[in-house]
C-alpha cells in the first residue's frame, strides 16, 4: 500500500515509521524550508515502549 503523509512533525513521523514497519510504501511531504534539512539529516525517531511495563527505547533514522 502506498501512503502519503503531509508533514514531518511528531505525528507524521510517528505514523510514517509505524506504517513503514508494517510494510507500507510511505512518502512524507515536507515544507520547502524543511526539505533540505530532512534530506541532509534524515528523520530521527526515539521511541519509548511501555506496553510490557518495561521501558524499551528504539532509535530509527529514516
Amino acid at each position: 500500500m502506498k501512503i502519503l503523509i503531509y508533514g514531518a512533525g511528531v505525528v507524521g513521523c510517528t505514523y510514517g515509521w509505524q506504517l513503514s514497519k508494517a510494510g507500507c510504501d510511505v512518502t512524507v511531504l515536507v515544507r520547502k524550508g524543511q526539505k533540505e534539512f530532512v534530506q541532509k539529516n534524515g528523520i530521527h525517531i526515539i521511541c519509548s515502549d511501555f506496553r510490557e511495563k518495561v521501558k524499551k527505547r528504539y532509535r530509527y533514522n529514516l
